[in-house]
This record gives C-alpha cells, sequence and structure tokens, in this order.
C-alpha cells in the first residue's frame, strides 16, 4: 500500500532536478538514460530504507512521543558516520564500524556513482599549477577522498535489499510483540 509513495516522489523529483541542473546529461550534453535510472532507483531505495528505518522506530517505541523523538535522534549518527560529511577511512578505527552496519553509508555510495558516474570535472590552477588538472570519475567513488576504497555498487545494492528486509522484519517481530502484549 505505501509502496508508490516511495516511488513516485523520486521520480518526480529526479525529472524536475535533471530538468533544472542537467544532472543526467552526457558530456556531449543530451539526455543520459541510464544516468537518469541511476539516480532514481538510487533515490527509490533511500526512501523505501528511511521507510522501512521509520517502521522500526515507531514499532519498538513504547509510544508516540518518544518514536516522534527517536527517529531524528537516532538518524542523526546514522548521516554522520555514512561518509556524506568525510570519508569513512578518516573515521577512528573505534567508530569505522558503525559505517559498516549503516545503511545511509551504502545509499550514499550509490547515489555518488549514479550522479558522478563517468563525468569529468576541471578544476582550476592550483598555487603551484598553471594549468588546471582535469578528473575523470570512470566506475569510481569518493573522488574526492583518494584514500577511500571503490566499494562495488553491486554489494551496495544487495546490501540495501539485505538492510530493508531485516528492517521490516525486525518492524513486524516488534509490532507483533506490542500487539500481543495489548491483547493479554
Amino acid at each position: 500500500m505505501e509502496l508508490p509513495f516511495q516511488l513516485i516522489p523520486p521520480l518526480i523529483f529526479i525529472t524536475l532536478v535533471s530538468l533544472m541542473t542537467g544532472v543526467v546529461k552526457d558530456a556531449d550534453g543530451n539526455f543520459d538514460t541510464e544516468t537518469f535510472f541511476l539516480v532514481y532507483v538510487s533515490l527509490a531505495f533511500m526512501n523505501v530504507m528511511g521507510a522501512a528505518w521509520a517502521n522500526v522506530i515507531a514499532c519498538v517505541a513504547p509510544n508516540l512521543p518518544t518514536a516522534l523523538f527517536m527517529a531524528p535522534a537516532s538518524v542523526v549518527p546514522l548521516i554522520l558516520f555514512s561518509g556524506a560529511f568525510k570519508s569513512t577511512v578518516d573515521f577512528p578505527w573505534v567508530v569505522r564500524w558503525i559505517s559498516y552496519i549503516d545503511f545511509i553509508t551504502y545509499v550514499w555510495e550509490f547515489i555518488v556513482f549514479s550522479v558522478f558516474k563517468k563525468k569529468e570535472f576541471v578544476l582550476g590552477p592550483s598555487v603551484n599549477d598553471t594549468v588546471g588538472q582535469t578528473y575523470i570519475v570512470n566506475e569510481r567513488l569518493h573522488f574526492a577522498w583518494p584514500k577511500a576504497k571503490d566499494p562495488d555498487v553491486n554489494i551496495c545494492i544487495y546490501l540495501l535489499i539485505a538492510f530493508a528486509v531485516l528492517y521490516n522484519t525486525l518492524a513486524a517481530l516488534a509490532l507483533r510483540r506490542k500487539l500481543t502484549k495489548v491483547a493479554q
């Protein structure tokens, strides 16, 4: 029932954003169907995973005010450890494990891959350089962070599907337990 609400908004969003910014154009300025599809799928994964996480929070929380507090309080650490603001290899080893169990890490890597795949960037000259350097991003993620490993996008997709199944299963079990307590 809620799947159309998770799949239609990303389609509308990427359609509008691609028209305004040209994010899905190839090097010649033509519409790139593959990039459009990859960006749409990555945004749809983000919606599905967000809904699955919200279901877990809603079913685990004892009441509505607690759920409304837990939702943003649980998402902020996930965003911070996802690698969106700082490369995950720069995290101290004590907290780096969080990025491996964080679904936003894999959504972020999929989005970065989808948007910047096959793009060419010309950076301005540095202090010691007179000519700008050209960086081409081909099948590589974290192009801004050269120390990061390049994850496989297929692994990201498989892990996101596994996370969605896990979170929906946890939500169903928590809801079943909550309903059993209410029935007694």
